[in-house]
């Protein structure tokens, strides 16, 4: 009976789901799941290529770990690497925050 309730509320508002630029989301697939980006740039009616509604999401892959005094300069260096992301992310693959 919940999934009533959901395709009602679906209906009433349609810019609760509103997937815009700067907008934070968590992705849900692939292999950056579980990652927090944010929406650079979106299709909403896709591209000859992709014809459904996507984004591209920038975000950390690999956060910076913590560092002490006692460790050499050639290891904080290494342990304060940030790698970061790009990727073409589907819109069913996204979940929004509030955050934007």
């Amino acid at each position: 009976m919940w999934w009533k309730l959901w395709y009602h509320l679906v209906d009433a508002d349609e810019s609760f789901f509103s997937l815009k630029q700067g907008k934070v989301v968590i992705v849900l697939n692939g292999r950056m799941a579980g990652k927090k980006g944010i929406i650079v740039k979106t299709f909403d009616d896709g591209t000859d290529g992709r014809k459904y509604g996507h984004a591209i999401v920038a975000g950390i892959d690999r956060a910076p770990l913590k560092v002490k005094k006692s460790m050499s300069e050639k290891k904080v260096q290494k342990r304060s690497r940030v790698k970061p992301f790009l990727k073409l992310v589907n819109f069913n693959h996204l979940m929004p925050t509030r955050s934007v």
